[in-house]
């Protein structure tokens, strides 16, 4: 049987849907913002009833919702999320010097 990842992406935020996040020590975030943008202060904002978590000693996030969620932000198309339990990483670039995060 084949074990397909599944993936969702809203700008720089990608999304992985894991099974449980039992293995991360997590810290509860009472914020609905998973990422604000430095330049132009536009937000990657959840709307429905979800929470998320950070990964303790990493810059990544654990996201949990009961229910179907959606993700907004005023420059991409709104991204509609199944109920679920979702890894969060922040896309990084690349040159040949060195990496950084994204900047929106």
């Amino acid at each position: 049987m084949e074990n397909k990842r599944i993936a969702y992406r809203q700008g720089e935020i990608l999304l992985e849907k894991i099974d449980n996040a039992t293995a991360y020590v997590l810290e509860k975030l009472n914020t609905k913002i998973i990422r604000e943008g430095e330049l132009t202060g536009h937000k990657h904002e959840i709307i429905g009833d979800a929470e998320l978590w950070k990964i303790r000693y990493t810059n990544n996030m654990i996201l949990t919702a009961d229910k179907d969620i959606k993700i907004i932000h005023p420059e991409h198309k709104t991204l509609d999320l199944p109920k679920g339990v979702y890894r969060i990483r922040i896309q990084r670039e690349y040159d040949e010097i060195r990496e950084r995060l994204i900047r929106d």
